[in-house]
């Protein structure tokens, strides 16, 4: 009953590591950003999407006064 219990453990433990494994691939590594520039509405859109989903922020552009873009 040792052995077995055992091995239960450890393929749970693999189970839990590779499903975190998993999901910091899907969330962290997999990422898109798009900025889009409305000046008519005076705001910025930045849309940060991964397998997991989309999040969307929308900013007025005096929170980029004197902002600079970095490649």
């Amino acid at each position: 009953m040792a052995l077995f219990y055992g091995e239960v453990v450890r393929a749970a433990l693999l189970i839990a590591i590779g499903g975190g494994a998993g999901y910091v691939w899907l969330e962290k590594v997999l990422v898109r950003l798009d900025l889009t520039f409305d000046p008519a509405a005076g705001v910025i859109s930045m849309s940060r999407s991964n397998m997991l989903g989309t999040t969307t922020w929308v900013l007025p552009l005096r929170y980029f006064d004197g902002a600079e873009l970095i490649e």
